[in-house]
């Protein structure tokens, strides 16, 4: 799974609960309940932190700053050498 933060983008392991005959639906909701956005409803493999998002806007109202822009900010924290795929 995909988490993007302020802090980089991180692969890592995540374990849903599966109570109460969980479905994708619930998997959201357990992810929402974290401070994560997933990136798509249909298929979750990736989220985006709350933080992350607050600081995007946050920024874009203050300094016009473009989605792409930011992106590539974050991925520097991740690999500032550019090496990582």
């Amino acid at each position: 799974f995909i988490i993007v933060d302020v802090l980089g983008i991180h692969l890592i392991n995540i374990v849903f609960c599966h109570c109460f005959m969980a479905s994708l639906s619930i998997y959201r909701e357990q992810l929402l309940h974290r401070h994560l956005l997933p990136a798509s409803f249909k298929v979750l493999q990736a989220a985006f932190m709350f933080e992350l998002l607050e600081t995007f806007h946050g920024l874009t109202l203050q300094f016009k700053i473009s989605v792409h822009n930011f992106y590539c900010s974050v991925e520097h924290k991740t690999d500032n050498t550019g090496m990582e795929p």
